[in-house]
């Protein structure tokens, strides 16, 4: 059994290879920064931010997509303006195409 799926298609294959993903815990404060609801996270190298999504532990079953229009995207940061402060046990995750 194979552990990860690669195309054979060369086009979808760089895609797959270009965007990546890192789940931010509440925990993981030496990845981002936080004031009040904006959460600014150091990515390194960004192009783009494909989906931004905030699993909001304080709500039942809350996982709630970013609009485009609550992040600043730089090339080497993303910050999120979320609907509240960033709490225990939130996460965020983000999927980013890192710049070539």
């Amino acid at each position: 059994m194979s552990i990860s799926f690669q195309s054979k298609d060369g086009g979808i294959l760089d895609q797959q290879l270009k965007v990546q993903e890192v789940c931010i815990r509440f925990a993981d404060t030496h990845l981002y920064t936080a004031s009040a609801s904006i959460v600014t996270v150091n990515l390194g190298e960004v192009a783009t931010c494909a989906c931004i999504q905030w699993i909001d532990n304080s709500a039942p079953s809350a996982v709630l997509a970013i609009a485009a229009a609550s992040r600043v995207v730089t090339s080497t940061s993303v910050a999120i303006t979320l609907g509240a402060p960033f709490a225990a046990d939130d996460c965020l995750i983000i999927r980013f195409v890192v710049t070539e």
